[in-house]
């Protein structure tokens, strides 16, 4: 009897176990179902600034454009494009002088220079030009239209190259190798280890301007090329102008009396040279000729007696 209630006792003790155990977890579960809760519903209250700029609130999932409760800083404005203008123009002008005169003032009227300048001329008369102008961007149009009146085109193209990405990735290394820049410098000033770190950190730095100078100077070309267009100007001059006058006689004899004296000094010098060339062959040629009429005449001679011998 005694035995069966002490079965009983730890039975009950047991269940009673069972059951606080399975209670806890109930409250345990509960309270974290509740914190979730307060936590999204206080999330909630937390403005959210999406791509465009616009505050959010979470009610009912809908964006609500309304002004920030505090001020942000200016959104950073759009890269500049970077455009490269170019143009090819064939001009075909009556008198080349004249025009040239105007261009130089209409071009340092638009603001621009003449780059490079190459005349073709024959007898004395230009009649042909290639010619390399810079101007503003902006006024390539205003002196292309300036041409149209001075002369009939032959060709013309423009071109508009952009070369943003270019740029702008070349300016992106750029900043991030001077940052590179400055560490290396302290590391440099701060550096108390090994000499051959120093001297290893001290040879990364010298890379690394070697690649900044290389981009600066990328950028300086690239400026140069956005901040002034080129033209490259052919002009053709028709050659039915101003015809050469024709020599007087005086200068027609003098011409002649040179072009002789010239060719007799050629036949001259050739003859001396001719000589000069065959003077080692004489005394060969000479002794073998007199060889030969000594021979000739010795056979004569012979043939001559045998003759006169079988006469007799």
């Amino acid at each position: 009897m005694k035995l069966k209630l002490s079965n009983r006792y730890w039975k009950s003790l047991l269940l009673v176990g069972a059951v606080v155990v399975v209670l806890g977890l109930v409250a345990v579960r509960q309270r974290s179902a509740r914190n979730a809760a307060q936590s999204s519903q206080t999330d909630s209250f937390y403005p959210v600034r999406d791509e465009s700029g616009l505050r959010l609130k979470q009610v009912g999932f809908q964006a609500v454009s309304s002004e920030p409760e505090h001020p942000t800083p200016a959104a950073r404005p759009a890269p500049t494009r970077k455009l490269v203008r170019n143009g090819r123009v064939t001009l075909r002008v009556s008198d080349y002088d004249p025009f040239f005169a105007a261009l130089q003032q209409q071009v340092a009227a638009l603001q621009g220079y003449v780059a490079q300048l190459e005349v073709q001329r024959s007898s004395g008369v230009v009649t042909g030009a290639q010619i390399a102008l810079r101007v503003p961007p902006a006024q390539l149009d205003a002196l292309v239209n300036w041409l149209r009146r001075q002369g009939m085109f032959v060709s013309e193209q423009i071109t508009d190259e952009d070369v943003s990405e270019q740029y702008y990735d070349v300016r992106a290394r750029l900043d991030n190798a001077r940052r590179f820049e400055s560490r290396l410098l302290e590391m440099v000033r701060t550096q108390t280890g090994r000499l051959q770190d120093l001297m290893l950190v001290e040879e990364k730095l010298n890379e690394v301007r070697a690649q900044i100078e290389q981009m600066e100077a990328k950028i300086r070309y690239f400026d140069n090329l956005v901040s002034m267009a080129t033209l490259t100007l052919t002009v053709q001059v028709p050659r039915h102008g101003v015809l050469a006058a024709p020599p007087a006689f005086l200068e027609r004899c003098a011409r002649i009396w040179r072009q002789s004296v010239r060719s007799l000094t050629t036949l001259t010098q050739e003859l001396a040279l001719a000589g000069v060339a065959i003077a080692p062959w004489v005394l060969p040629v000479l002794a073998v000729l007199s060889l030969g009429w000594y021979g000739l005449k010795a056979l004569v001679l012979g043939w001559t007696k045998l003759r006169g011998a079988k006469t007799a």
